[in-house]
């Protein structure tokens, strides 16, 4: 019987399979981006990336993987459009956004930001930008970035933190739950 929980799962499936269908395109569409001569390049990178075992099983089945493939994807899709010049408010807002949506499914995707302080950082090089141009470009994707993840962040370490038994820095990045992370963090600051 299709009613509550039975429901809910039938419907949160329904997802699944947009979303998998839309990280193949993102994979096209970074692929035509970096070789636009060459369509059929772009098709059979998404090819390969649509029948790969792990992401056939990961977009079979209702999960957070899925969630962070479309969302990485398209955010180093954005990132490949910035290297060749895009550098429009809009596209820094889009992946300031996209990074944020992508930490809040899971947190190690928090490191885009640093990928997109090194591409900034190239792409300024090149264009001999100025610091305060640089700075400004930069603000408007963090920006958004905290926009969308800083509130759950925030809610996670306040809530969740562990500063009493594990000190400050090991404390805050014990909500995350990465052992590597928080023992190892200990370690460091021991």
């Amino acid at each position: 019987p299709y009613q509550g929980i039975v429901l809910a799962w039938h419907l949160a499936g329904l997802l699944t399979i947009p979303m998998g269908m839309g990280t193949i395109i993102a994979v096209y569409l970074t692929a035509l981006a970096i070789f636009p001569a060459r369509p059929y390049f772009a098709l059979a990178a998404a090819s390969f990336a649509a029948f790969l075992p792990r992401f056939i099983i990961s977009s079979a089945v209702i999960n957070d993987d899925n969630l962070v493939f479309l969302l990485i994807s398209f955010a180093l899709y954005l990132m490949v459009r910035i290297l060749q010049g895009h550098t429009s408010r809009r596209t820094l807002i889009a992946l300031g956004a996209l990074i944020g949506l992508a930490t809040i499914t899971k947190y190690h995707s928090i490191l885009l930001l640093g990928e997109l302080t090194l591409i900034l950082g190239y792409v300024a090089w090149r264009k001999h930008w100025t610091w305060r141009f640089v700075l400004a470009r930069w603000g408007w994707a963090v920006f958004f970035f905290v926009l969308t993840a800083g509130w759950w962040l925030g809610f996670v370490i306040i809530r969740f933190n562990d500063i009493a038994g594990s000190g400050l820095i090991a404390g805050l990045l014990a909500p995350f739950g990465d052992p590597v992370l928080t023992e190892g963090s200990r370690y460091l600051f021991s």
